[in-house]
């Protein structure tokens, strides 16, 4: 179903997106075209805004036509397109290009792009073409990957090919943004996981955690399944072993954060702003950033407020996250039809129905699913955390942000939700789990492409 179902709808977004037109597509290309010129990770540069004030940007050397192709959105119009494209050349002198916060990404998810735009290079391709070479090897890594993931799986399969086939996936696998092979390395964690193949499972979370900290959480689930309360002391030899593949997980990661955001990471600018009723300073000062140390300080002066704003960022805007979390294609202004989504929901419900145990003896325990919901919760929370420092003015009672597409990555959590309950009839429960899931697939797969042509900016 994967094989036949869900990577032509990948194949049709590869060819019919415009360049520059999924979420944050510039910056991710700027940042594959820089691993060409040798740069590993970005860097600082200071200037002088007009003002008199030092603006510190953090970003790549990368070919400065790739910099404008990948600037391309809102999306050019075919006729613009097929004009620029014989007229654009590859340029012999990098140049320097702000696009913090990707400059402080680990780079593992570039090498693909990277490589698609190196044999376009070769192969003497023009730079909107060699684009979608890009996106072309970025969306086979997701692809392998989602294999992988379906082949070692022991249960919970039917969770991560919904995972794997929201359109929102694989509209992010088919563009140059990394997070679509991230979510596919969540999978396969997880599918690791499930078949007990924990030192795997803890490769491909810490690959996640190294590009995205704040998915530190997730690395708890190698921990599962946990035994019972009353065999913890009985089981805590495996429990310290699992306890130490968490941590090989987590520490890579937090050692790269550190040291980027030491040497790499620059604020992001903003124009002159006074601090919101959070700051804890002086309200008359002026900020020409997002300054996180700042916005600590109105954390830490503020607990209570900001956990309002967590609850408000995640239950306030609820639908807009259901939706995004499924798809909403283009820069994100290309919503699905309405029944679609409810076609997407009701797969995800009947995957989670198909992990129903047929008597008391499941897979997971309740102590398991509960931790498992904790797990989530907690990466939800240190997502929006991380908005909050990086993306938001300093003091400001609101989170800027959060986006449905964050919460992929820890849907693969699911598999472990469903408890030992005795449930009769789950057979043919799990049977219906198993193809609801196919049937919103084939619908995707079926209308998407003429409703993406009709409804996005499309060459």
């Amino acid at each position: 179903m994967f094989l036949c179902l869900v990577i032509p709808l990948g194949l049709v977004f590869v060819f019919l997106s415009p360049p520059g037109d999924a979420p944050d597509e510039a910056a991710h290309l700027l940042r594959a075209d820089a691993l060409l010129y040798g740069e590993i990770v970005g860097h600082r540069q200071v200037s002088i805004a007009p003002d008199g004030h030092k603006v510190v940007a953090a970003g790549m050397t990368a070919d400065p036509v790739v910099a404008w192709v990948a600037s391309g959105w809102p999306a050019p119009t075919p006729a613009w397109l097929v004009a620029a494209r014989p007229a654009l050349r590859w340029s012999a002198h990098p140049m320097f290009v702000a696009i913090d916060p990707l400059a402080v990404y680990f780079p593992i998810y570039y090498i693909a792009p990277a490589i698609g735009l190196a044999a376009g290079k070769f192969l003497r391709e023009r730079p909107l073409d060699a684009d979608v070479l890009a996106r072309l090897f970025n969306f086979s890594t997701y692809a392998v990957l989602g294999l992988l993931t379906l082949a070692t799986a022991r249960f919970g399969r039917a969770i991560l090919f919904v995972v794997l086939a929201l359109p929102m996936t694989l509209y992010l696998a088919a563009s140059v943004n990394p997070d679509g092979a991230l979510i596919a390395t969540t999978c396969l964690g997880f599918a690791c996981l499930s078949a007990g193949r924990r030192a795997a499972a803890s490769l491909c979370l810490a690959a996640v955690i190294l590009v995205k900290p704040p998915y530190a959480l997730l690395a708890l689930a190698l921990l599962f399944p946990l035994p019972p309360l009353a065999q913890f002391w009985a089981a805590r030899r495996a429990l310290l072993h699992r306890a130490g593949l968490v941590i090989l997980a987590v520490l890579p990661g937090l050692v790269w954060f550190i040291w980027t955001m030491a040497a790499v990471a620059a604020p992001v600018d903003r124009p002159a702003y006074h601090p919101g009723p959070l700051w804890p300073g002086n309200p008359a000062t002026i900020f020409y950033t997002v300054v996180p140390a700042a916005q600590l300080q109105s954390v830490l002066a503020h607990p209570l407020d900001f956990m309002r704003l967590f609850v408000a960022a995640t239950f306030g805007v609820w639908r807009p996250l259901v939706l995004e979390t499924i798809g909403m294609l283009g820069y994100q202004d290309v919503p699905l039809p309405d029944r679609l989504y409810w076609l997407w929901a009701a797969a995800g419900a009947a995957a989670l129905i198909s992990e129903l145990p047929e008597g008391p003896r499941g897979r997971t325990s309740a102590a398991t699913a509960i931790f498992a919901l904790a797990a989530a919760a907690g990466t939800v929370l240190l997502i929006w955390f991380s908005q909050y420092l990086n993306w938001t003015n300093v003091g400001a009672p609101y989170i800027v942000g959060p986006s449905g597409r964050y919460l992929l990555p820890i849907l693969p959590i699911f598999i472990f939700l469903v408890p030992r309950l005795p449930f009769p009839g789950a057979s043919s429960l799990r049977a219906a789990g198993i193809w609801l899931p196919a049937l919103a697939a084939l619908v995707s797969l079926a209308i998407l492409p003429a409703w993406f042509v009709y409804h996005g900016d499309i060459t």
